[in-house]
């Protein structure tokens, strides 16, 4: 009865003044949305993390690639629109050293113990998830390797249609410390196979393998739950 009631009393408003409040409301509400979206104008430019955007071909084959992987997710906006604005690999090289010189958690000391941790989980990494032509740092699972560390367990979960690849689950414990980027590594990570590259388990992801395999009956099974 109550919603009954609102609602009538919102209907049964009186003609003269029901103009003016729907006009104020929806002045206020879009004055809101603005408010709301603001802040999202000056951050509407996100990072991008797609290979083809990192890459500066003009570069030497190792500084071409520098960006793609964990350190895209470590630079601000800003450095990766300026080292994709280099042309030369003495730039670069340059461009790298202040970027790390940059991020020395203790500017006072020479070494740099930021650099060192990036160095050794990069050089793990690169063994443990090389595919090829990308090499393992630059890999999904790489960037979150270098990033994080190595997860506290590694599981995996059945494909959600017939035929499509297995999902590869990463998880990091509730405390686990900030990493390399300065954010917390998520709970779990997905990781599947899309032509030959283990990468995210995102919903772009997901949605190719429903096209792909919708032609196929679902599992019956429930796939597992975390």
């Amino acid at each position: 009865m109550r919603n009954r009631s609102v609602k009538s009393s919102w209907t049964c408003w009186p003609g003269p003044e029901r103009g003016p409040r729907r006009a104020l409301v929806l002045v206020l509400s879009l004055a809101l949305t603005v408010l709301v979206l603001a802040p999202g104008v000056a951050e509407a430019k996100k990072k991008s993390y797609d290979r083809t955007f990192l890459l500066q071909p003009l570069l030497g084959p190792e500084n071409a690639q520098w960006l793609i992987g964990p350190i895209a997710r470590m630079a601000e906006s800003q450095e990766i629109d300026a080292y994709l604005a280099l042309t030369d690999d003495e730039a670069a090289e340059a461009f790298i050293e202040g970027f790390w010189e940059k991020r020395k958690p203790y500017p006072e000391r020479a070494d740099n113990p930021l650099r060192k941790t990036f160095d050794e989980r990069a050089d793990q990494a690169d063994k443990k998830f090389d595919e090829g032509t990308r090499p393992g740092r630059s890999t999904d699972r790489g960037t979150v390797w270098v990033l994080h560390g190595e997860p506290e367990k590694i599981d995996y979960e059945v494909a959600e249609y017939d035929g499509a690849p297995p999902i590869e689950l990463w998880r990091y414990p509730k405390g686990a410390e900030k990493g390399l980027d300065g954010e917390k590594p998520e709970k779990w990570y997905r990781f599947t196979k899309i032509d030959g590259h283990m990468v995210f388990y995102d919903n772009k992801v997901r949605e190719r393998l429903r096209r792909e395999f919708q032609r196929r009956p679902p599992r019956t099974r429930p796939t597992r739950r975390f």
